[in-house]
Parts: structure tokens; sequence; C-alpha cells
């Protein structure tokens, strides 16, 4: 496994991490994210939204979890301790195939 971790300037602690894991069919390889303590958990997560669904809904739920089969990832915005957390981790090749399969397309 390789990882580099960024600390990020600004208000409070945050991070910028890179984890690439060994290629594995069970897990992901490779997760990049920002962990904050002054992360403005709401926009956050609407900014993920927005990119991976092209709207903004309501929320009411403290983590919040996209999967975006075609592009390869699943991205989502939670809470780890004091710090509010916004990762992505891409897909293996079995999660992606499943992905598809459970979210793929609804054609008539």
């Amino acid at each position: 496994m390789s990882q580099q971790i960024w600390r990020l300037n600004g208000p409070g602690h945050a991070f910028l991490y890179l984890l690439d894991y060994a290629p594995d069919r069970n897990a992901n390889r490779r997760i990049c994210g920002v962990g904050s303590d002054e992360l403005n958990y709401r926009a956050a997560a609407d900014a993920v939204e927005m990119r991976v669904t092209g709207a903004v809904y309501p929320k009411s739920t403290g983590s919040i979890q996209w999967t975006d089969p075609e592009g390869g990832f699943r991205a989502f915005v939670t809470r780890a301790g004091k710090f509010r957390v916004l990762q992505v981790n891409w897909l293996n090749d079995a999660e992606r195939a499943a992905a598809i399969r459970t979210y793929g397309p609804i054609t008539p």
C-alpha cells in the first residue's frame, strides 16, 4: 500500500489523502478524500451530489453515499470522530459489475 497525506492550510485541521492498495478483487484499490474538523458538511454533500446526480436533494441523514457504476466510483460524506470526511472509493471490477447490474439504467 502507498499513501500520501497532506495537511491543508486554513482554519482547523484538514487533510487531503490518497491511498493506493495492491490490486485485490475484493477491495477498493484507490481511495482519496478530505478530512476536516471545519468542513461544511452540507456544502460538501451538496457538491458531491451535484457532481454525481446533476441535482441537489433535501437530506435528512448523517451520512450520505452515492454510487456511479459507469464512472466506477462510490462517493460519500460522513463523520469520523471530530472530522467530517468527503471520500471517493474507486470500484474494483467485481464491485463495478455488481453496481451496474444493481443500479444500471432502467429501460422501458
